[in-house]
This record gives C-alpha cells, sequence and structure tokens, in this order.
C-alpha cells in the first residue's frame, strides 16, 4: 500500500534541481566536492558532539577525522563554511570550540565587507550564525549580498528541517543543491534507524524532480 504526506509532495514539487541523501558519516559527501561549490556545515551533532557541554570553551567531534576532511575540503580551494542556528551572543564560545577540534573556517570561507544579514544574524570568521530562524532564507540572503553564485551547495545537517528549509530557499534562487541529512550521532547511540524516503532516494540513485516526475518519486517513497 503507497502511502505518502501531501505537504511533503508539496514541498518536493518546488525543489527544481535538488538531490536528498542520508548518511552516516563525513567520508560519504567528499566526492561532491567540485570546483566552485559550496560546502555548508551545521555545527551541533554535525560537528560537535552531543557529549560536548553546552557552556563549555572546549568540544568533542561527532566524528574523530571531521576536521582532517573539512581541512582537505579547504586545500582543494573550496568555499567551506558553518550554518548554525545558534544565536549570535554564542559567537565567541562558538570560536573556541571548534579552535579546540582543530577547525578554522577562515581558510576558505567567503569574505565580505557586508555585516546585514537580517535580524539578529552575524557572519564570523566563516560562520553564519541563523540565531534559531530559518536557515535557507538566511543562506540566500547571504549569497545574494555577497553576490556568491556557487555551481552546487552542499549541506551536512542532522536536522531534516534545515535540509528542507535550504532546498527551497536554494530552489527559489535556482541554484544547484545537494542535502544530506547526516546520522551519525544516531549510530552512536544506537538510536538509528533508516529514514526511508532518504535511504530509498540514496540506494536507487534517484533525483528528485520537478513536476511530474516528482509525484511519482514521492509516491514511491512511502511504500508501507
Amino acid at each position: 500500500m503507497i502511502k505518502y504526506s501531501a505537504l511533503f509532495i508539496l514541498f518536493f514539487l518546488s525543489i527544481a534541481n535538488a538531490k536528498f541523501y542520508e548518511v552516516t558519516s563525513i567520508d560519504e559527501i567528499m566526492s561532491f566536492a567540485t570546483p566552485n561549490s559550496i560546502f555548508l556545515f551545521d555545527l551541533d551533532r554535525t560537528i560537535i558532539a552531543d557529549s560536548s557541554s553546552f557552556t563549555s570553551l572546549t568540544a568533542e567531534p561527532v566524528e574523530s577525522q571531521t576536521a582532517q576532511r573539512i581541512a582537505e575540503l579547504q586545500a582543494k580551494g573550496i568555499h567551506v563554511l558553518a550554518l548554525s542556528r545558534r544565536k549570535s551572543n554564542e559567537v565567541e564560545r562558538t570560536i573556541s570550540q571548534l579552535k579546540s577540534l582543530g577547525i578554522d573556517f577562515t581558510k576558505s570561507s567567503p569574505k565580505t565587507d557586508v555585516t546585514d544579514f537580517g535580524p539578529a544574524v552575524t557572519y564570523k570568521d566563516g560562520i553564519l550564525f541563523a540565531s534559531r530562524q530559518s536557515k535557507g532564507p538566511i543562506l540566500a540572503t547571504f549569497l545574494e549580498k555577497i553576490n556568491l553564485k556557487p555551481s552546487n551547495i552542499i549541506l551536512l545537517d542532522d536536522q531534516w528541517f534545515n535540509i528542507e528549509s535550504v532546498g527551497e530557499s536554494m530552489a527559489i534562487a535556482k541554484l544547484s543543491y545537494d542535502g544530506f541529512y547526516y546520522r551519525a550521532e544516531d549510530v552512536h547511540a544506537n538510536t538509528f534507524s533508516a529514514f526511508r524516503p532518504i535511504q530509498e532516494v540514496l540506494e536507487k540513485d534517484m533525483v528528485i524532480e520537478p513536476h511530474t516526475n516528482v509525484i511519482l518519486t514521492c509516491a514511491a517513497l512511502f511504500n508501507e
């Protein structure tokens, strides 16, 4: 029996050039590095582990190789930055935590003199602080204001609603997008259960296409 959410389908109908994946390791995204692409990393439960104290100036990584993989992307000259829903008053603590992990987003993040990206939004040291706001519109504003038009947007994030939000905004901006739903913390906590729609997209190498194809694709993802 086929079951699917109308809202889920309506969302995918708006996506023009996007792919969605479920991954359990940062290693799975490395092959997506191409010239003029931009890599975006969430922080909490993506780079910084749940086991880290929220108020500490140091942190533990979700995966031991994360800092090295980010450095490898930076060495290729690819734009790499963090996109977090942390608040602007958490800037210095965040920078300190990343430094303790050996991560420095200033190495290949976009440079700009622009400071106004919306209410309570801060961009510092290659980290875009969305202050609990939706990531998609803030990223779109950021890219527009610094006049950056990457060939592809790659987001690694442990929250599906962030993957959705950025996908919707990149569709409006007519930018190619790969959204990676990152489940490493769930694996470490032994709470992992494959998110069926994304897992089947990955296994069948499906591309979410607009209009009629998307209806067939979405329906296929919701087999009971």
